[in-house]
């Protein structure tokens, strides 16, 4: 095989199986392609909207090796290495069933490896009838970003397990995810974990290093300025305070139109607190609140006072 067109170039193998000429007219269910498309091949996703209407309004290019074998409708990757206008690597096996319509089309991709950049995406344009992909903003600041894991589902209710590694450290997540047919806003139930993660990545300060975590998240929505969402069972472990290693840190949290509210506790040699936070961005200027009961704190162990050698300054208050 060696297809050329204005936007393609597919080059390996590849046969039509098919009962009679009849079944072109079916051809979406009814005609079973089998293709193998060698190093260097690609198609453009101009082409491949002819058979797949929902692609409309894309534009760019993949480049393709590996198998795809099945009909339209009901279509199988093997050992499939995509790479997306030069900047997106997928590794996958997996099929989808159910095009060309999209709604009802049922999607198993297991990720050998899917590599990306939020600064990257965001620039990516996408048909109108898609609407507008938000990506959070936390995503820009964790640079490459390589996964591997399982999706299956519809694009409305789906089923996401993933490894993910960037570099402020690595993150397990899993997530059960459903659009809302009233809002069409997506709503989710995850968990989520990392043994070490680079908090001064995202947040940069002279305070907390890196920490390990584990919570789950329940909510609806991605835009900051709309979305809902409750942290719950919340941990923080092995988190470097200073030149300190604390332990045992209690988070949960709320996000509910543009007011965060957060409880902390911290139960360790070194300080012993109950904190609760709150901002309100609903208005032009953030509000703050902060209460904290803080039992004991070893400001000299925890490197924030500076003491002689046989001093220590231990407070307990409320704030």
């Amino acid at each position: 095989m060696n297809l050329l067109t204005d936007d393609s170039h597919l080059k390996g193998s590849a046969s039509l199986l098919y009962d009679s000429w009849e079944s072109m007219h079916d051809y979406i269910n009814n005609v079973v392609m089998i293709a193998e498309f060698e190093y260097g091949s690609y198609g453009g996703l101009k082409d491949a909207a002819y058979w797949a209407p929902m692609l409309w309004g894309f534009d760019g290019h993949v480049d393709l090796e590996g198998k795809c074998y099945g009909t339209v409708a009901d279509l199988h990757a093997s050992h499939l290495d995509m790479t997306i206008n030069n900047h997106t690597n997928i590794v996958c096996n997996g099929y989808i069933k159910g095009l060309p319509n999209i709604e009802e089309t049922v999607i198993k991709a297991e990720i050998d490896n899917l590599s990306t950049d939020a600064n990257i995406l965001s620039h990516v344009s996408l048909p109108l009838s898609w609407g507008k992909v938000n990506i959070p903003s936390i995503a820009y600041k964790l640079g490459r970003i390589e996964m591997s894991g399982l999706f299956q589902g519809l694009i409305s209710e789906f089923t996401a397990m993933c490894n993910i590694k960037t570099n402020a450290g690595n993150i397990i997540a899993n997530a059960n995810i459903s659009q809302n047919d009233t809002t069409n806003e997506y709503q989710y139930l995850g968990y989520v974990s990392s043994p070490s993660f680079a908090i001064t990545k995202i947040i940069p300060n002279n305070w907390i290093t890196t920490t390990g975590f584990e919570f789950s998240i329940i909510g609806e929505g991605f835009d900051i300025n709309t979305m809902n969402a409750q942290i719950l069972n919340g941990m923080l472990f092995d988190t470097h305070l200073r030149k300190k290693e604390i332990q045992d840190i209690y988070i949960t949290g709320s996000l509910d139109e543009q007011i965060v509210e957060t409880t902390i506790t911290i139960n360790d040699s070194n300080i012993n607190l109950d904190f609760y936070g709150g901002i309100n961005m609903q208005g032009d200027k953030n509000t703050y609140i902060a209460n904290a009961n803080i039992k004991t704190i070893n400001l000299s162990e925890l490197d924030i006072w500076e003491t002689k050698r046989d001093s220590n300054i231990i407070l307990s208050t409320n704030i």
